[in-house]
């Protein structure tokens, strides 16, 4: 694949494989979709930048998805977006690569915003992704899957009590809802008559995780981890193993919430003691009234 110069010193942008000519001027604004070639003519629009500029194509181009109420669909069908991908991108090795690495670009970017969130607010963010297609051949079963997870390394650092539990969460997702995503992305390509009986009939073995850790190793230096799937029964065995370890230190996140509220009802409950003893000092005086009216009414009896 080439590079289109920007007849900038230093700065190249990464031409797309796509099945639609490039044109010499980028395609309006309102027409921008998501896929490569819409990438790459809004770098075309926004000017030469660096590499940097990725990200915030990615964003500028899915911004107001998660609200736009367009999250239904047919079950027999894709979503638009994926059918306009796979008709920007070509067929074949080439057009592979670039559905690759744009889906890949887009998911990196989910993960740079959490980070940030993340190290901006003191908070944790857990996102789990797991794709629709699986190994050719292979059976919809989650030994057969794998989960995309973004975790803080800081939490999985100085949290070791907590390994079981994220470990628990991923195979839990894989088993729950990385089956269901395979298997309505199998029913969705079967309803368009796609051929998916490739691997010669031969059902693939399932990868070996017998002596993975229960936390993946991160790429080097990020928070991206690879969860692969284990067959079903594997979270009781866990729990039956981490049963037997101490428990997790528990931390009460809303100590100072709850400091606050004590301290609003200890004010209130001085409130009503000074009440009460102002109610029992009356009452006295009504007492040694009574007293003293009886003592004088004995008097006047004698």
């Amino acid at each position: 694949m080439s590079n289109w110069n920007w007849r900038v010193p230093g700065v190249n942008v990464h031409t797309p494989a796509t099945r639609i000519p490039i044109s010499t001027t980028p395609a309006s604004w309102s027409s921008l979709t998501f896929d490569p070639l819409s990438a790459f003519d809004l770098r075309r629009h926004l000017g030469a930048h660096t590499d940097e500029f990725d990200a915030s194509d990615i964003a500028f181009l899915a911004a107001g998805a998660s609200d736009n109420n367009q999250h239904d669909v047919d079950p027999s069908q894709f979503f638009p977006e994926f059918d306009n991908l796979r008709n920007v991108t070509p067929m074949g090795p080439p057009g592979n690569v670039e559905h690759k690495l744009f889906t890949e670009l887009a998911r990196k970017t989910m993960w740079d915003l959490a980070t940030k969130g993340d190290h901006a607010t003191g908070s944790t963010t857990l996102i789990l992704h797991v794709d629709g297609t699986t190994v050719p051949g292979a059976p919809l079963m989650p030994e057969f899957l794998k989960a995309h997870v973004y975790l803080p390394p800081s939490l999985i650092k100085e949290n070791p009590g907590s390994h079981a539990t994220i470990t628990t969460i991923a195979q839990l997702f894989i088993e729950n809802i990385g089956v269901l995503t395979a298997t309505a992305w199998t029913r969705r390509a079967y309803a368009r008559s796609w051929p998916l009986s490739q691997g010669n009939g031969l059902v693939p073995a399932a990868p070996s995780t017998a002596h993975l850790p229960l936390i993946p190793s991160p790429i080097f230096g990020s928070s991206y981890y690879l969860f692969r799937g284990h067959p079903i029964g594997f979270t009781l065995a866990l729990a039956l193993v981490t049963s037997t370890l101490p428990p997790a230190p528990v931390y009460d996140i809303n100590k100072i919430d709850q400091i606050t509220v004590l301290e609003g009802e200890v004010s209130s409950l001085k409130m009503d003691l000074c009440s009460a003893q102002q109610q029992v000092e009356i009452l006295h005086s009504v007492v040694s009234d009574y007293e003293l009216w009886e003592e004088r009414s004995k008097a006047q009896v004698l």
